[in-house]
């Protein structure tokens, strides 16, 4: 699909025509928005409510959130709460 966000051409109103309902679902799944060229006018289509972030995040499918080297987080030091310590 045509993006201008994405580094592509924005999309011609005949393709717009042709493609609204496959482009508004893509637009709904990835909430990324795309633009519109209408005689050199550019517009855009985007939403206003991103709906759940679960939902977004299961249409992603599995991906990897660690960065570097998953074995070294076994090692890794957290900070320990203790209740005298209070919330400072």
């Amino acid at each position: 699909m045509a993006n201008q966000q994405n580094g592509q051409e924005p999309i011609n109103l005949t393709n717009l025509r042709k493609n609204i309902y496959t482009i508004f679902d893509e637009i709904i799944r990835t909430g990324e928005p795309v633009a519109i060229d209408r005689g050199g006018v550019s517009l855009t289509i985007s939403l206003t409510n991103k709906g759940s972030k679960l939902k977004r995040l299961e249409s992603m499918g599995e991906q990897s959130i660690i960065i570097g080297d998953e074995e070294g987080l076994e090692s890794e030091s957290v900070f320990n709460w203790e209740p005298e310590n209070g919330f400072n």
